[in-house]
């Protein structure tokens, strides 16, 4: 793959990451995620620690997102493992869930629909049970327990 992990991916069955695509690019050859054109995207890579299924969604996203999975080593040869552009006619965020194979690094985009960006949340959760879906209207606190593990994430670099 043209863009190179920065780290190590992850192998974290459950974790968080933020970032923002406002300077994000589609590059030559990068397929359209989700049937959407996008061209705003960030790449994160993802080490499966189990078969277990897995989800992944950007609910906590300011703008209308684009997710998708792949497999491979290259931009251009990318095996698609699934993507969504709306988890729902009422939340223009994404979700999906496989099932990984253990050991397989899974390149994750995170894309904005129509070229949109801002302040994105990846998180993802291996599990038997998806992550339900989160509407906050106006403003809102959200209390309990958070764990951060993005400084176990690994962005993937464009270039």
């Amino acid at each position: 793959m043209t863009r190179s992990p920065r780290r190590q991916p992850s192998a974290v069955g459950t974790g968080t990451a933020t970032g923002n695509n406002a300077n994000a690019t589609k590059q030559t050859g990068e397929t359209n995620h989700a049937g959407n054109a996008g061209g705003a995207s960030v790449w994160y890579a993802w080490k499966a620690p189990s078969t277990s299924p897995t989800t992944f969604d950007t609910a906590l996203s300011a703008f209308d997102t684009l997710l998708a999975v792949y497999t491979g080593n290259s931009v251009k040869w990318l095996d698609p493992g699934g993507g969504n552009n709306d988890i729902s006619t009422n939340n223009s965020r994404s979700r999906l869930t496989f099932t990984p194979t253990t050991g397989t690094v899974y390149y994750i985009a995170v894309d904005g629909r129509q070229r949109a960006n801002g302040n994105l949340t990846l998180r993802w959760c291996q599990a038997s049970t998806a992550l339900p879906n989160l509407f906050i209207v106006g403003s809102a606190s959200i209390h309990g327990h958070h764990r951060d593990v993005a400084s176990s994430v690994a962005p993937v670099a464009e270039g």
